[in-house]
């Protein structure tokens, strides 16, 4: 009866034996969504997503209040992610970030202030927001146990309500493994262009933990194949990976999408891609990257040094050409 579905059918399906289920196909008509409805959806989302986090960082105590980890679990075995998993993430991402030498930051999605421990005591400033109370009250909690964060103010807000900093300027904006919570792509860009009017000349955003879309289907598979029993089913398997995959909840960025902001944000300059960095293989490592993205003025770089692949005959000579390199870049083309 909506007028935003133009088709719909239940059926019976028995995806493992035993399990016969009633499942519900329906095909929308996006132009029969008015504004108003969208954005309704859309805010739901977000206070879903507040909720989730919420509830994870109220769960219980932690030993060290510049590592809490609270809500961080793997979505293969769905126990808590290894400490020194996340301590590896977090480090390396800090030092990006730092690598930058921030001075006056506005954070957008602290946590529990993973990064602020690690980013902040460099800094004369750092805004550090979250959507969450409990964020709030956990960052709060450890600036009392560290003199080295009096620069730190927390505040309570949302991603796209910056209302509460309209004033300040800041030469780096934070946000680290926050975008796979907004509800589309359209409020992510909508915010790059409401955060970039905070952001002093020559600034520049760090877009961490970028979930990727081009990886969804490795992802997936990965995870199902995981999760699968030994004896299941190539067919089933296949059906359990597409229907992760049509149940996704999380936002996902092809790297391309980068490739036009620039029209969208008419003072970007540069944006620079990067994979995770790390020893372990696991989903932040192998299916998420980062960004930066620099405003008003980027810094020329030297050109690469160019090596055609084809001239190598083994992956031993791409390491020698590596350790032998001297510039700050190697360009590697044809290789098979």
């Amino acid at each position: 009866r909506h007028p935003a579905v133009t088709q719909a059918v239940v059926a019976a399906r028995e995806d493992r034996e035993g399990d016969k289920r009633l499942v519900g196909y329906l095909i929308a008509d996006p132009a029969a969504i008015s504004h108003s409805e969208l954005e309704q959806w859309k805010q739901e989302q977000v206070d879903q997503w507040r909720d989730l986090w919420q509830n994870a960082y109220e769960a219980g105590e932690v030993e060290d209040p510049a590592f809490n980890i609270s809500g961080w679990n793997s979505s293969y075995s769905g126990e808590p992610i290894p400490a020194q998993e996340m301590r590896e993430w977090v480090e390396s991402t800090a030092a990006r970030i730092n690598a930058l030498e921030p001075d006056r930051v506005l954070e957008i999605g602290s946590g529990t202030g993973l990064l602020v421990a690690r980013v902040a005591p460099g800094c004369s400033e750092y805004v550090a927001t979250d959507f969450s109370p409990a964020a709030i009250a956990a960052i709060e909690h450890l600036k009392t146990q560290r003199p080295d964060l009096a620069c730190v103010t927390a505040r309570q807000t949302s991603a796209d309500d910056l209302a509460l900093v309209h004033d300040q300027q800041f030469d780096t904006i934070i946000i680290n493994s926050v975008a796979q919570y907004f509800p589309d792509q359209d409020y992510f860009v909508s915010m790059l262009q409401t955060i970039t009017e905070r952001l002093a000349p020559n600034g520049r955003i760090f877009l961490g933990d970028l979930r990727s879309l081009s990886l969804i289907d490795a992802y997936h598979t990965s995870v199902q194949l995981y999760k699968s029993e030994p004896e299941l089913s190539l067919e089933k398997l296949n059906e359990r990976i597409r229907q992760r995959i049509e149940q996704e909840e999380e936002l996902l960025l092809d790297p391309a999408i980068f490739d036009r902001l620039g029209e969208l944000l008419p003072r970007l300059v540069h944006v620079e891609l990067q994979l995770k960095r790390g020893e372990t293989r696991n989903e932040m490592s192998c299916f998420r990257y980062d960004a930066v993205l620099r405003f008003d003025h980027a810094e020329t770089a030297a050109p690469a040094e160019q090596i055609d692949g084809r001239d190598l005959s083994s992956i031993a000579e791409i390491s020698e050409r590596l350790a032998a390199a001297t510039g700050s870049a190697i360009e590697f083309t044809g290789l098979h």
